[in-house]
């Protein structure tokens, strides 16, 4: 269902098809690589596909995810970032690693205040990381499976499997492309249930998630006319166990930019056709429905004074979908301003209708310098938690030295975003759709041998078959370089839980977190961490604390 434009994929895949989609996409990500073999030797010269080493110990996050946001990961990390040295055009770069790790855990499987069972945690994380730049092919993938050894609990014991993956590659030149990508992360299942800061955990409420997406599309142009983008994408999301539907999208989309004809009138034509699918097999009782929406509208954008112009579009749209509650249907517009002096700010704001009701659309992005960037919006939309997930991939980017980042906001990619900038599962996951209204603001900036990120967030969801959340606060963190070797990192957070289903609960979470890391040598490091996550409820069996001091050795070969 759409979302800023339209509803994003999703899907998920259960049971006896739950691995086929993720393997599918992975069949064509590695189709994407190989099939560069030729791109590649053309511009690595003698033939045969040159593999060159990674180098270099995998840094903190240029902007680090600030310890204190629900669902922050734990010591191993994510499978989204190995950084490489510098990369040859049309160069394989295979960077091996392993990190080993121990983790002091005070409350393994989440438990309410006093009922808590600890446990020392040895985790092992081997990794691979594989990337293509060649002329006419992007390829990236991130392989970091990570092992937890429980010392006093074996029952525990348990493989989390991480993985995050982009390809691109331009089939015709300037007409035909196809791109791809994957993921495979740990998330918490419920908001009602324990959610902790960190996969290093036992608890039941943790389940592995699974995205895929794959996307032939066409471009063409028309002269000063127009411009044109004619796309179907595919994706899938499922999630471990058999509580939450397998889901699948398929999306039919064009798009027409027009071209210089026009003059200093813009204008932009989208047609977009969604149909998602919650499959059979499960205990969903949202199996075997599906939704659909179907949407048309032209937006315009001129010039009225120097830099602000005049925006709006009109259109219609139908979202039919059982789980919603509701059927939006009939004829969407808005108008508003844009003020744009310079490529460094832009900031823009609509009033309109769609989904029946009122809809305030606002943008502010100000990026005056590569070190200094703000951004802050406001969105109305009607989505599913898997087709956020699924939606996060086609955010996916290749960084210059071979990470994988957002492209929206410049931040190593996470699978679940649901709190801007972080990967969390406050929310839960929910295969039933539901109207989300998203007020964030976040804040980056290096200064000397210090880099500082601030957000804050406000957002509302709710519908017929979830349990209705309203989550606000905010996060901070400073990462400080004390001398070459040595860097140093620590994070707040707050943020309130209000549960607007009839139960009257509210949750308050603190968390806060501090860390160093070492350089051992070019290709090792070492990181030590402490963080305590405090959640306090008016149901006093949902109250936790969850303490951990965490240690990991890293090597790349």
């Amino acid at each position: 269902m759409g979302g800023g434009g339209t509803l994003r994929q999703l899907r998920r895949l259960s049971g006896s098809g739950r691995h086929s989609g993720i393997g599918l996409i992975g069949l064509g990500l590695l189709s994407l690589g190989w099939s560069a073999e030729a791109d590649a030797q053309n511009a690595a010269g003698p033939p045969g596909v040159g593999i060159q080493r990674g180098i270099g110990l995998v840094p903190a996050p240029a902007t680090p995810a600030a310890p204190g946001t629900p669902g922050a990961q734990g010591a191993a990390g994510t499978a989204a970032g190995n950084a490489v040295g510098q990369v040859l055009p049309g160069t394989w770069v295979i960077t091996p690693s392993v990190e080993v790790g121990e983790t002091w855990n005070d409350n393994i499987t989440l438990a309410p205040k006093g009922s808590e069972t600890r446990d020392f945690i040895t985790t092992v994380t081997p990794g691979l990381n594989i990337l293509l730049q060649a002329p006419r092919v992007n390829f990236a993938v991130n392989y970091a499976p990570q092992a937890l050894i429980f010392a006093d609990h074996s029952n525990f014991d348990t493989l989390q499997q991480r993985l995050a993956g982009k390809g691109r590659a331009e089939i015709i030149p300037e007409n035909l492309f196809f791109d791809a990508g994957a993921s495979i992360d740990q998330e918490f299942q419920t908001a009602n249930g324990a959610i902790g800061p960190s996969t290093i955990t036992a608890s039941s409420n943790l389940q592995t998630v699974e995205a895929a997406s794959a996307s032939p599309y066409l471009l063409h142009h028309f002269g000063s006319f127009a411009d044109t983008e004619t796309r179907y994408r595919f994706s899938t999301v499922s999630v471990s166990g058999d509580s939450i539907a397998p889901e699948r999208i398929n999306e039919v989309r064009q798009l027409i930019n027009s071209g210089e004809t026009f003059g200093r009138l813009s204008w932009v034509a989208t047609g977009d056709y969604q149909k998602i699918d919650r499959l059979t097999g499960t205990d969903d009782p949202l199996g075997g429905t599906s939704g659909k929406d179907l949407l048309g509208r032209v937006d315009l954008k001129y010039p009225v004074y120097q830099a602000l112009s005049a925006i709006g579009g009109a259109g219609w749209e139908s979202v039919k979908d059982p789980t919603l509650g509701f059927n939006p249907h009939g004829v969407i517009w808005d108008g508003g301003f844009q003020y744009q002096p310079n490529e460094t700010f832009l900031a823009s704001a609509t009033y309109g209708r769609r989904f029946d009701q009122t809809d305030w659309e606002a943008n502010l992005a100000y990026n005056p310098a590569p070190d200094l960037r703000l951004h802050g919006s406001y969105s109305l939309s009607i989505q599913t938690t898997p087709s956020a997930i699924a939606g996060n991939l086609n955010n996916i980017a290749i960084g210059p030295n071979g990470t994988l980042v957002d492209s929206q906001t410049g931040l190593p990619f996470v699978a679940n975003n649901t709190i801007p900038g972080r990967a969390t599962s406050a929310f839960g996951i929910n295969s039933g759709a539901f109207l989300e209204k998203r007020l964030e603001a976040d804040a980056q900036t290096t200064r000397g041998r210090n880099t500082f990120y601030a957000t804050g967030y406000d957002i509302r969801e709710s519908g017929q078959t979830i349990s209705a959340e309203r989550i606000f606060g905010g996060s901070a963190s400073w990462q400080r370089s004390l001398w070459e070797q040595l860097s140093s990192i620590a994070g707040a957070a707050y943020y309130r839980t209000l549960f607007e289903d009839g139960s009257g609960r509210k949750d308050k979470t603190y968390d806060v977190s501090v860390g160093l890391t070492y350089a051992l040598s070019p290709t090792a490091g070492a990181r030590l961490t402490f963080s305590r996550f405090d959640t306090r409820s008016n149901f006093p069996a949902e109250s936790l604390i969850n303490d951990l001091i965490m240690i990991s050795l890293r090597k790349q070969f």
